[in-house]
């Protein structure tokens, strides 16, 4: 990888099956009474094992395989807190979010659907503890068959990512691939802004695990209250769907990336003297985020050309760097320094480095916003290629882009670089990490 609202698709002809943009049979049907095997609780919710030792998984009674999936995020949406607080005080606090619940349920049970949860749980011993505790008395008021995935990790599992639902397809639904027409989503986390006394919704993931997944998308009053859609909402963060990769991804277009290397061969000396092959010892400094495509840049056009490769996370410690560089220019052999270099303070002491040593450098600039570099750290964690000893790279915690956003200073000419050119992130890989970018994942 390098640098640089709806999904709901149009039917083509009268024949292609259309998307629901309303919740099933709520238009035409009345719920059916509960029938006489679910009036008593004659089903058992068990633990699974845990997938990846990340993801929990569970079931209350036999969930049959089916093409049309009903699915469902947990909190403020198939239940709330008795207290009235954020988060639950025990595994007793807790109440259906609206007394219709089980009655919808029962009623999608019967229409033929598989009723799956889908909750991010990303909490504390106590609070796993509680959630594990509390699932078998939420099973017994729902009193329907369902099967439970909760991520507990920041991992692919983790929503809006789609690794829950793709560890279902695979291994839990009789490998039957789901009708994403009558299939269906329905959370709180929408991205709704705040209306009158309505506060705004905390996040929008649910809504977007929905499109990642190109299901049909409703909130709990859209889908159980039968109130009317919502069109104002704001997805935060990256929107990969909007990303221009047509644009200019090296500016100015007209100037060199990378110089050939110094060469004593023949065809090369005639070559340099006939001015084919630019030839130039330099150093070339870095400037942009963490997870914005530095070292596949470097990868891509300086390490062919001979460019020395100095980084601090190998060498560890800045003066390690300016050694490094120092000893580079000294043999002759041009450098690349592949950190964030975010302040004018840190810049200037390789300035002044290249002056004692009388050797030009320039600035290369990753020109882009922290949301990129946030999405491209989940993907490369997550998604990217792995190295020769099968490792992807490490998810960065959300300090270290705070961090640079803090001390970020816009490098400029002035401070004795002889240019300073950008560079706009472009995805590279192959098609199927292509589409995986492509997903909201923050």
């Amino acid at each position: 990888m390098s640098l640089q609202q709806s999904h709901l698709s149009t039917p083509n002809s009268t024949t292609t099956k259309r998307k629901r943009t309303s919740p099933p049979d709520q238009k035409d049907r009345k719920l059916t009474p509960l029938a006489p095997i679910f009036q008593k609780h004659q089903l058992n919710f068990q633990w699974l094992s845990i997938i990846n030792e990340s993801c929990i998984h569970g079931t209350y009674g036999n969930p049959i395989p089916t093409q049309k999936i009903a699915a469902f995020d947990l909190d403020s949406t198939l239940i709330t807190t008795k207290s009235g607080n954020t988060f639950p005080r025990n595994s007793d606090d807790w109440k259906l979010w609206n007394p219709i619940i089980p009655k919808k349920l029962h009623q999608l049970n019967q229409d033929g659907y598989t009723i799956l949860l889908i909750s991010n749980q990303k909490t504390n011993a106590k609070q796993s503890a509680e959630f594990d505790q509390k699932l078998p008395k939420l099973a017994k008021a729902l009193n329907v068959p369902f099967r439970i995935f909760a991520a507990r990790k920041d991992d692919v599992y983790r929503k809006p990512r789609t690794g829950i639902w793709e560890e279902f397809i695979k291994n839990w639904n009789g490998n039957l691939e789901p009708d994403k027409e009558q299939s269906f989503y329905v959370g709180d986390a929408a991205g709704r802004p705040s209306r009158g006394s309505i506060k705004a919704d905390f996040s929008d993931t649910d809504r977007k695990w929905a499109l990642n997944l190109d299901i049909p998308f409703f909130t709990p009053e859209e889908f159980f209250l039968n109130q009317s859609k919502r069109q104002d909402y704001v997805l935060k963060g990256f929107d990969p769907t909007k990303y221009d990769h047509d644009q200019p991804a090296w500016i100015p277009e007209t100037s060199i990336i990378a110089y050939e290397p110094i060469s004593s061969s023949l065809e090369n000396v005639k070559k340099l003297q006939s001015n084919e092959i630019p030839k130039k010892l330099e150093i070339v400094l870095f400037v942009g985020p963490p997870a914005i495509g530095k070292s596949q840049f470097y990868k891509t056009h300086f390490e062919p050309k001979g460019y020395e490769h100095i980084n601090q996370d190998k060498l560890k410690t800045f003066e390690k760097c300016l050694k490094s560089v120092k000893e580079s220019i000294q043999c002759s052999k041009s450098c690349v320094i592949d950190n964030t270099n975010p302040s004018e303070s840190t810049r200037h002491q390789y300035i002044k480095l290249s002056q004692d040593l009388g050797c030009s450098i320039r600035c290369i600039h990753f020109d882009s916003s922290i949301d990129l570099s946030l999405h491209n750290n989940v993907y490369r964690a997550f998604y990217g290629e792995k190295d020769a000893e099968g490792n992807r790279r490490h998810l960065l915690p959300g300090l270290a882009f705070g961090s640079y956003l803090k001390r970020f200073e816009t490098p400029l000419v002035q401070e004795g670089f002889g240019e300073v050119a950008l560079v706009r992130f472009r995805f590279v890989g192959k098609d199927v990490g292509r589409k995986k970018w492509e997903m909201y994942l923050t």
